[in-house]
């Protein structure tokens, strides 16, 4: 090691939850470093990429804490965290008023409790990555916000280290962790710490750990991210004995197939719309998820096909012209075809199945039987199973039919390492590391499940600091 540098607090990662625990701790004066891998200035992370709604379980984070608690345990019924939902419960609102305090403006963005709370400048959605010559974040949403807060923790005496990456956790035992060994411009440096906090975001850009998980196919899944999850704060945490959950789930959206190849194409428009209130099929024309579980539950269950990029979502004219197709905020109608995409279309089905290479007989008895749940209410036996979601049900029969090839887009994952709720990071033999905590999109236990249901995009967690429990906001991740 060429040198060593002590602190009370020592920070891996400088997006939102990273951030907020360094300022907290740091008004608190607290002895506080960042270490942040990108360079200074708009280093790229999906905080400053994201669309800034601040909302738990798409419903508005500032209501009374029994009905966020009543929501929040209806909604991830299938996960064992009561003390995570009573965190989050108690100090939501509590959190964002820290947040506004801390200089981050928050305007009311729509009627609903989804947009009640959203960063000013507004984030711009729109197709495509650049807007007007320049990224579309710059100078807005997420990239003020990110600015704001680093500019805070200057003020109050913290201190952010770019160009540093995170590389190992130093321990003194298999209970304690004191320090982290961080490299920057070749050099690793030793930084002892009484407390370590782990917020590097999730490993959606990790092709390896997407490949363990999530698909056996990580190339056919597009990257709707800012490319800088690679999980390191997972891996290191899971080296000195860390417990993870929920890695098999991740937040993303149905994308037109070729924004694979095609920056025009995303983040936005979203398919999902269309694939929930129509129905996706695979090469052979046949059903394979819910499409009533929404657009995360089948981007997920497309990423876990064989063959990920042989999905399609097939509609009629009705739907594109009067339902789902121009459902959402960035709808595929117009906004696909102003992009540059193109609908596969047919006269009849047999037209259609010809244009996408599907046996005629199989879409045609898969769209018949769609048609009967939509007009019956329930699915044949042979059918998946088939759930009313929130976006209406059309039937298909309005020629022309259309199709639109898809992939999946992934946003951030869900699963990552196990913390109490605390922040602390709970080891194998469940038990707590010591001087060690996680917070943002590198932990799991609050969002995915079976259901694979976004849950929140804010969580408070709690780092002890001289005795003091310090209620910490962070987003978790992007809302893009």
């Amino acid at each position: 090691m060429t040198e060593k540098l002590d602190y009370e607090l020592a920070v891996i990662g400088g997006g939102l939850a990273g951030l907020s625990v360094a300022v907290r701790a740091s008004e608190l004066g607290c002895r506080t470093a960042v270490f942040e891998r990108g360079p200074e200035g708009d280093y790229l992370c999906n905080s400053r990429l994201t669309g800034g709604l601040f909302h738990i379980a798409m419903d508005d984070m500032t209501d009374d804490e029994d009905i966020i608690k009543k929501r929040l345990k209806e909604i991830t019924s299938d996960l064992e965290n009561d003390v995570q939902v009573k965190a989050l419960s108690e100090t939501a609102h509590e959190s964002l008023e820290w947040m506004k305090k801390k200089g981050v403006r928050i305007i009311k963005a729509g009627p609903d409790g989804l947009r009640k709370n959203a960063l000013a400048p507004p984030g711009v959605r729109s197709t495509g990555y650049f807007n007007g010559g320049k990224p579309y974040w710059q100078g807005r949403s997420g990239d003020v916000m990110l600015k704001t807060l680093s500019k805070r923790l200057n003020e109050l005496g913290g201190e952010i280290v770019y160009n540093a990456a995170a590389v190992d956790l130093i321990v003194a035992s298999e209970s304690k962790c004191i320090g982290v060994i961080v490299e920057k411009d070749g050099k690793k440096t030793n930084v002892c710490a009484n407390n370590v906090v782990i917020a590097d975001g999730g490993f959606q850009a990790n092709k390896d750990l997407i490949k363990k998980y999530i698909s056996n196919v990580p190339g056919a899944l597009m990257q709707r991210n800012a490319g800088s999850g690679l999980g390191n704060g997972i891996l290191m945490a899971e080296k000195i004995g860390a417990k993870t959950i929920g890695e098999e789930s991740f937040y993303g959206h149905l994308l037109y197939k070729e924004a694979l190849n095609d920056d025009r194409f995303w983040p936005y428009p979203v398919i999902d719309s269309l694939a929930t209130g129509s129905m996706i099929v695979d090469e052979n024309g046949r059903r394979f998820c819910d499409e009533g579980m929404g657009g995360v539950y089948i981007t997920n269950q497309v990423a876990r096909l064989r063959h990920p990029l042989s999905s399609v979502v097939i509609f009629d004219s009705t739907a594109w012209e009067h339902g789902p197709g121009k459902d959402w905020l960035i709808p595929p109608n117009p906004f696909l075809i102003k992009a540059g995409g193109k609908l596969i279309e047919g006269q009849s089905i047999a037209k259609l199945s010809e244009q996408l290479d599907i046996p005629e007989e199989n879409l045609k008895s898969t769209i018949d039987a769609h048609n009967y749940f939509v007009e019956q209410g329930f699915v044949k036996a042979d059918e998946p199973v088939r759930t009313v979601g929130s976006v209406k049900s059309y039937p298909i029969k309005t020629p022309p039919f259309y199709a639109i090839p898809v992939c999946a887009g992934i946003t951030y994952t869900m699963g990552g390492i196990l913390t109490n709720e605390n922040g602390q990071v709970i080891n194998k033999n469940d038990d707590v590391i010591e001087g060690l905590f996680a917070v943002g999109a590198c932990t799991g236990g609050l969002e995915g499940g079976a259901l694979v249901i976004v849950v929140v995009y804010l969580r408070p967690w709690y780092l002890g600091i001289e005795q003091e429990l310090i209620s910490l906001a962070t987003i978790d991740n992007c809302n893009i």
